[in-house]
């Protein structure tokens, strides 16, 4: 996995971002894919594996919402 995330077995369908915090996606099978160690979140908002998700940055370093 590349910097700042780890494997997981059995993950969230819907991968967290800066742009979406709540998730209300379901999925009937938990995705095997690397995800954002805790106190990171994606630049943005990530459905599904593979190559085209967003890095994971410190929470902290997200805009800030209104």
């Amino acid at each position: 996995c590349p910097e700042n995330e780890e494997f997981q077995c059995c993950g969230a369908c819907e991968q967290l971002g800066c742009n979406k915090r709540v998730s209300n996606v379901m999925c009937f099978v938990c995705p095997s894919d690397c995800y954002c160690k805790e106190g990171y979140i994606r630049e943005r908002a990530f459905l599904g594996t593979g190559p085209n998700r967003a890095r994971c940055v410190p929470v902290k370093h997200c805009p800030k919402t209104a």
